[in-house]
């Protein structure tokens, strides 16, 4: 099995590949794959209450309590699905967008006869919003939707040159399948989670069923870069008849 297994139960278990989650919110029937997912650590903690008498000088434990104990998943989603991105925000439902709705694009474009003219992608629209080069004033809104020329009036651009101007473009919701949530709506998400860590070609496998956990962000999520997003998360269990989970090891058909 890939990954390794720490021998202190308190350390993290790291597993590195052939691994799948599968979340069940509280009340559905139904089972959501979160996809790649990526630095997944399970950590098991105990704490303790510990209460030293002095002896003879010297302190001596007398007595030990355990205080608590968690069950934690974390790592990262790398699909941004509509749900995995209500789970990253903890957002409330999913719902289809409203139809029209508008979102903001940006383009470079050339400058020529004093004009620009908006991709052939864009959708009917009324207005520039602005220029991240030039001034609002130095764009009119002389068009009507795409591949339409946005007149330039600021005398110190020529043709040739290039400006990056943002637009608004209309997002149909069942062309484009448009949804929308409300990001924050919940504290925490809870519900059922299934992990499977399984071998290509057979060998051991093993799963986890945690019946009851809460799933919640897990730091700050990173948009800036190039790179693939990934939105962190962690997995808290709730202890259930004296357990957090439940494991089953078996040998998979090769």
């Amino acid at each position: 099995m890939a990954g390794k297994v720490a021998a202190n139960p308190g350390t993290n278990v790291q597993i590195a590949a052939g691994l799948g989650i599968f979340f069940k919110e509280k009340g559905s029937a139904n089972w959501l794959d979160l996809g790649a997912i990526t630095g997944v650590n399970f950590e098991l903690s105990t704490e303790f209450l510990e209460y030293f008498q002095n002896r003879r000088g010297a302190n001596a434990l007398t007595r030990r309590f355990v205080q608590s104990k968690g069950f934690t998943v974390s790592g990262s989603l790398e699909e941004s699905t509509p749900e995995n991105l209500r789970l990253a925000f903890l957002g409330g439902d999913i719902t289809a967008a409203s139809d029209p709705s508008y979102v903001l694009e940006t383009a470079t474009l050339t400058v020529a006869s004093g004009a620009v003219t908006l991709p052939e992608t864009a959708s009917v629209v009324d207005r520039v919003v602005s220029s991240s080069d030039f001034q609002s004033s130095s764009l009119t809104h002389t068009f009507s939707g795409p591949g339409t020329a946005v007149t330039i009036t600021d005398s110190s651009v020529s043709d040739g040159d290039e400006v990056v101007v943002t637009y608004q473009v209309q997002i149909a919701a069942p062309a484009n399948n448009a949804k929308t949530f409300r990001i924050g709506e919940n504290s925490t998400i809870e519900g059922e989670v299934e992990v499977r860590i399984r071998q290509q070609g057979g060998g051991i496998g093993f799963a986890i069923n945690i019946p009851d956990c809460e799933i919640a962000p897990n730091g700050t999520i990173d948009i800036s870069s190039d790179s693939v997003q990934a939105f962190p998360i962690i997995l808290t269990a709730r202890e259930t008849n004296g357990a957090f989970a439940t494991a089953v090891v078996y040998d998979q058909a090769a």
